[in-house]
């Protein structure tokens, strides 16, 4: 198991991450205006506590909403570093690839890969989710070189949570009962979540 005993650990990126807010809403029709609202996150850390009840840590949700890795950039201090934690799961690029400049992304990648080892702190770094869109899957296939190439460098772990995706979506293809990976837009449904959720922990339990 690659999380050890004791550790805290932030889950940061953009809404994939965060998934949404509308459940801290006071309105009743914006609270459940959504038929799922949890995030891989919540499914992620439920697998590990039933899996590994003696395994003690602490998480955060810091993931925001339409956030970009410069974005991340500029909430470093206030909502990693100020938690003191020993680790993070990095989920971020989905927006960066709306208007992709790779040179600006790898740019700002590098420099919180930096940051992270100053601070002493591990990173697992995800894939870009898959997409409906096939011109915005280019974008994001750009950007999951990036995320490679510089995980790679820093010796930081890559998770792969894009291929299973891509199975599942080439599967739909042929089905006359297809599996709804997505709700709207980039955001996953509840399968989605699971999906992703399984594939992080795979890793984690595997390494």
């Amino acid at each position: 198991m690659l999380i050890k005993h004791g550790e805290k650990i932030v889950f940061w990126g953009d809404s994939l991450t965060q998934r949404t807010d509308l459940k801290e809403s006071a309105l009743p029709a914006e609270r459940y205006r959504l038929d799922y609202v949890e995030s891989y996150v919540d499914i992620l850390v439920k697998r590990l506590l039933v899996h590994f009840p003696t395994l003690e840590f602490s998480f955060y949700n810091k993931g925001v909403g339409g956030d970009t890795v410069f974005h991340l950039l500029e909430r470093y201090h206030s909502d990693v570093l100020s938690l003191c934690p020993t680790r993070v799961i990095l989920w971020i690029g989905q927006n960066d690839a709306k208007n992709f400049d790779a040179c600006r992304f790898e740019q700002g990648l590098r420099c919180l890969m930096q940051w992270f080892s100053q601070d002493h702190i591990s990173v697992v770094t995800l894939s870009t989710s898959a997409h409906r869109d096939n011109e915005k899957m280019k974008s994001l296939e750009q950007a999951d070189h990036i995320i490679k190439k510089v995980s790679d460098e820093f010796h930081v772990d890559f998770v792969d949570i894009k291929t299973p995706m891509m199975q599942v979506m080439e599967y739909n293809k042929t089905t006359p009962h297809p599996i709804e990976l997505f709700t709207q837009g980039s955001h996953l449904s509840e399968l989605g979540n699971i999906l992703v959720a399984d594939s992080v922990f795979d890793y984690l339990k595997q390494h």
